[in-house]
């Protein structure tokens, strides 16, 4: 495929993968690939704003999907988009804005992301009183859902995993990893028994010495 592709998300029942990508020069839109190959199908065009659309998060009945704007772009104007794949019909959420980064709850009744660019806030949208809240004091990123749905971790500017639980929104550290070089952006998932993992950078970096020869 001519895309470059990022954040590949698995469908609930398996059968799907969830990412967004574009053609060089041009924005990121998002796509839906069955896994064993096959046709791939684009389900966005540009809502998410002219940076293009990000980060799919899956609803947990496989219909539809959420996704933002690029961080760079959300000054308080950009919302929350979801795309219903049964019908390609795409709205936004109304009290989502300047949210991206959309993280659907394993029951169905929240989304959390971020808000703002640089020193980006945990928050956390309600479905149902399509209000946000802001869940911690700490600026982080990749938020990521507990299979449970009972905790929210999420990663600070540092290296360290945070924890947060979702009955009385206390915050602990769940790990760190600083002492470890992580490959690409830092990234890492909750594994079924809620236990972190991630990918380890092994490769080697090299020096060469070369001689220069000028006319």
């Amino acid at each position: 495929s001519p895309l470059a592709p990022g954040m590949p998300h698995w469908s609930p029942d398996g059968k799907q993968i969830a990412f967004f990508g574009g053609t060089p020069g041009k924005p990121p839109r998002i796509y839906v690939v069955p896994f064993d190959g096959g046709a791939l199908r684009q389900v966005t065009n540009g809502e998410g704003g002219k940076y293009g659309d990000w980060d799919p998060s899956w609803s947990p009945d496989g219909a539809s999907l959420a996704f933002g704007a690029g961080g760079n772009e959300t000054a308080g104007e950009e919302s929350i988009h979801v795309v219903d794949l049964k019908t390609n019909h795409i709205s936004a959420l109304p009290g989502s804005e300047g949210m991206w980064s959309p993280r659907w709850s394993p029951d169905g009744r929240f989304i959390a992301g971020l808000s703002g660019s640089g020193l980006d806030k945990l928050m956390l949208y309600d479905l149902r009183t399509q209000k946000q809240t802001q869940l911690s004091d700490l600026s982080g990123g990749c938020p990521t859902w507990s299979r449970d749905g009972e905790s929210l971790f999420f990663a600070d500017e540092s290296g360290g995993i945070w924890r947060i639980w979702m009955r009385d929104r206390k915050v602990e550290r769940a790990t760190d990893l600083t002492g470890i070089r992580v490959a690409g952006w830092g990234w890492y998932a909750a594994a079924p028994n809620n236990s972190l993992i991630t990918a380890r950078d092994a490769g080697t970096d090299e020096i060469y010495a070369l001689d220069w020869e000028t006319p």
